[in-house]
């Protein structure tokens, strides 16, 4: 007896695929052909067995995750045994891991939305921004690697706010997941502000007596004789050299 069969290879296919593994045997007959899945001989079922001429194949209508192993191919006659093995490994549909996260986003910041699925074999990923398809652009880089998928915006405009959704995709199916930028105010520096200075006659020092810790700053209340001026000066001890003061109007 012989086998006339391609060199042993691994098939990867999809879950809900149909798959069908098949060799070509030479021998007398009578003869006996066995399949086997991870060393366990296959029934009916899920599985379907066909013999046209000298070419033995076992069809799986729809392919399960369960599916997945090693198939062995065994035929006997009077003269001897042969053998045919390969290995099936079925891929599902990607699945998030994690998911991507809300954010505030200020105009001019940078903008990084990330998530990440379980698989990537086959896998596109597309994102949409209020249901409209998000290009990769100057502005805008789209990435996924590492099962990782991105938006990264070096400096966010007030258009990029919305609600976002990405999509990962392979031929089992797909899944998705969503997050809402919103927009937030540019947090202005103190910098920025007009510095006023005023002459303040300082009318009384307020300090509290107490011992603490190394760690802990005591502190200083003045009162100053600007009626007008509803604040306080506060000093704050920093080390026995100097003093560190803030006037908070």
């Amino acid at each position: 007896m012989g086998v006339m069969i391609p060199a042993f290879y691994p098939m990867t296919l999809f879950v809900g695929k149909q798959a069908v593994l098949q060799c070509s045997l030479t021998g007398s007959s009578p003869m006996e052909v066995v399949w086997h899945k991870d060393n366990i001989a296959i029934s009916e079922g899920n599985y379907v067995m066909k013999c046209e001429k000298n070419k033995y194949s076992l069809l799986i209508k729809s392919l399960e995750l369960t599916d997945q192993g090693v198939y062995l191919c065994k035929a006997s006659n009077s003269v001897g045994t042969a053998t045919f093995t390969t290995e099936l490994k079925v891929i599902n549909k990607p699945s998030f891991v994690k998911t991507v996260e809300p954010v505030a986003a200020a105009v001019n910041d940078p903008l990084r939305l990330e998530c990440q699925v379980d698989e990537d074999t086959g896998v596109t990923v597309t994102w949409t921004r209020d249901g409209k398809k998000v290009h990769q652009s100057m502005d805008c880089k789209l990435a996924f690697e590492d099962k990782v998928a991105v938006v990264d915006i070096a400096k966010s405009k007030q258009k990029d706010s919305g609600k976002y959704v990405c999509t990962a995709t392979n031929e089992a199916g797909s899944s998705s997941c969503e997050a809402v930028v919103t927009p937030s105010p540019a947090i202005r520096s103190w910098r920025s502000r007009p510095l006023r200075v005023q002459m303040l006659e300082i009318i009384s020092v307020s300090y509290p007596m107490m011992w603490a810790k190394s760690s802990q700053r005591p502190s200083l209340s003045l009162k100053v004789s600007k009626p007008d001026l509803e604040s306080m000066l506060f000093a704050e001890v920093s080390s026995l050299a100097f003093l560190t003061l803030a006037l908070f109007l």
